[in-house]
């Protein structure tokens, strides 16, 4: 009996290689649909990882990159296999363990930015891309914007109303500065967002293959863990320290922790609000003056998002007994 059943399991694995293979190809040759496919390509890996074990999809894994780098530019499938066999490996091991969902979506957003790292080092290594040259990049587009506000009289409009040119660069280079400082944390984020992205498809997969998937509570249930609150404390003292004691990298890594922070605690936030919402239904009455008041001060309505989401780890609010990074 072993026999037959390693047999389908050489044969599933092949035929997921090949597909796996095919979706990767399909991006390269076709650019419109390199943004789909590079969500999806990895999911039939995490499909055969489920159905038998982690060793079948590392051979599955192995043989899909070997046919990527044969039939496409080397490099460019190297950068590929190096972003995403990674997450999908790891989703189909932790959902074949049944991890909780808010584990297993931390695990692979850890995953997917180390490999997010790793494709900046060789990148650095082998084609010379440092981020000074993106630094300088965006001082030239921010040169070609002035000119292109120059040349179109926008300028003069905004002297006329009392912005002057210098105050305008000075405006401009402020936000491209800030920018710069700021590339890490979006690179974070960004990986964060592939490896949500990556665990809902995969997830979805599965109920269509009738698998058992970790259930993922209604959003007005996630809440972060007590301790998330200490790292929005720990960037903010940086941010403080650096700038009372002219340290710059501790402004610049406090700067980047708050930023990648900031839209969890919208999220949690937001969660907080959908659950009273939902728990004593307001009238219509209500309900108009709430949409009132989201349309005229978006931004009011954000920072009291933001300091909810903040402080509801702590105080519980909602007197959940288990968060969503327990899975329930």
């Amino acid at each position: 009996m072993a026999k037959p059943m390693e047999l389908r399991s050489m044969l599933e694995g092949a035929l997921v290689a090949a597909l796996t293979a095919v979706l990767a190809l399909i991006g390269f040759y076709l650019p419109p649909l390199q943004i789909i496919t590079n969500l999806i390509w990895t999911i039939p890996l995490v499909v055969v990882v489920v159905r038998h074990d982690l060793r079948t999809g590392v051979m599955a894994a192995v043989v899909a990159s070997i046919l990527v780098f044969l039939f496409s530019d080397p490099l460019r499938g190297l950068f590929l296999v190096i972003q995403s066999i990674g997450i999908g490996l790891l989703y189909g091991h932790l959902f074949k363990l049944r991890y909780p969902a808010g584990r297993t979506v931390l695990l692979g957003s850890v995953v997917s930015g180390l490999s997010t790292f790793l494709l900046i080092g060789l990148s650095s290594l082998i084609l010379g891309v440092q981020f000074n040259d993106i630094g300088n990049q965006l001082d030239k587009s921010m040169e070609q914007a002035i000119e292109f506000y120059r040349q179109t009289g926008l300028l003069e409009r905004l002297t006329e109303r009392g912005i002057s040119e210098e105050m305008f660069r000075e405006q401009m280079q402020y936000l491209v500065n800030l920018f710069k400082i700021l590339i890490p944390g979006g690179l974070i984020l960004s990986s964060i967002a592939v490896a949500i992205l990556n665990f809902v498809i995969a997830r979805l997969v599965l109920k269509r293959l009738k698998i058992s998937v970790p259930e993922v509570p209604p959003f007005r249930y996630w809440q972060l863990p007590w301790y998330s609150t200490w790292g929005f404390i720990a960037g903010l003292a940086l941010l403080l320290v650096g700038d009372h004691w002219h340290l710059t990298w501790a402004s610049n890594v406090g700067k980047n922790v708050l930023y990648i922070y900031f839209p969890f605690l919208l999220v949690n936030g937001t969660a907080v609000a959908v659950y009273y919402y939902k728990k004593y239904s307001p009238s219509p009455l209500v309900k108009a003056l709430l949409i009132f008041t989201i349309v005229l001060f978006p931004s009011m309505i954000i920072m009291f998002l933001l300091l909810i989401g903040l402080f509801d780890p702590l105080f519980n609010y909602r007197k959940l007994g288990v968060n969503f990074n327990e899975g329930e």
